[in-house]
């Protein structure tokens, strides 16, 4: 029998929001897109508080967690007013950040943190374009062999992660720890699932 997957805030905190992931019949495909089945019927993480203490912030963020045997699938939609095509302010959307181990918080990305039961926590973060970083704790370089797609539309990014089982411990089971982090480069503005 495989007990359900049970994600709180890494925090600790009294008031922990939970989120039990979906086990997933078929996983995702990892395309920046989140229309798969898995995606429709997993619950969903928000909504996202200021870390400045100023309550919700008005562009909200959504997330998903499923997953199976292979792997811990997030997908996570980020609304985003300034993507609209008719305010001409796509520039202000910063992703220049490219590639593996890049700096990607520095700019308008969404950030994950996991802790299974008993390890390090990892961390797993993109931006609205192709930039990517994993680390193991503070431990930086670290990487695995994850997969992440973003892509753009007229209202918000989403971003697409696969992230192997194997390389978080192993065991799907049991109670994670887990949080979710957004910043936006030209509100300055981080935000996060849990409040920090």
């Amino acid at each position: 029998m495989t007990l359900p997957l049970v994600l709180a805030l890494i925090s600790g905190a009294a008031s922990q929001p939970l989120l039990t992931a979906y086990r997933a019949n078929t996983p995702p495909t990892i395309d920046g897109s989140l229309e798969d089945a898995c995606w429709q019927a997993a619950s969903v993480a928000s909504p996202f508080l200021s870390n400045a203490g100023a309550g919700l912030v008005g562009d909200q963020t959504q997330a998903r967690v499923c997953w199976d045997e292979a792997a811990l699938y997030v997908g996570i939609e980020a609304l985003e007013g300034l993507l609209d095509p008719r305010l001409n302010m796509l520039h202000l959307v910063r992703a220049e950040q490219t590639g593996r181990d890049a700096a990607v918080w520095t700019e308008d990305s969404v950030e994950v943190f996991l802790q299974p039961p008993g390890h390090a926590y990892y961390h797993f973060a993109a931006n609205s374009g192709t930039g990517t970083y994993e680390a193991e704790g503070l431990r930086a370089p670290w990487n695995c062999e994850w997969q992440c797609v973003a892509t753009r539309g007229g209202k918000s990014y989403l971003v697409e992660m696969a992230i192997p089982l194997a390389a978080l411990g192993g065991d799907p089971t049991g109670e994670w720890r887990l949080n979710l982090t957004r910043n936006r480069s030209f509100a300055k503005e981080l935000s996060t699932w849990s409040g920090l």
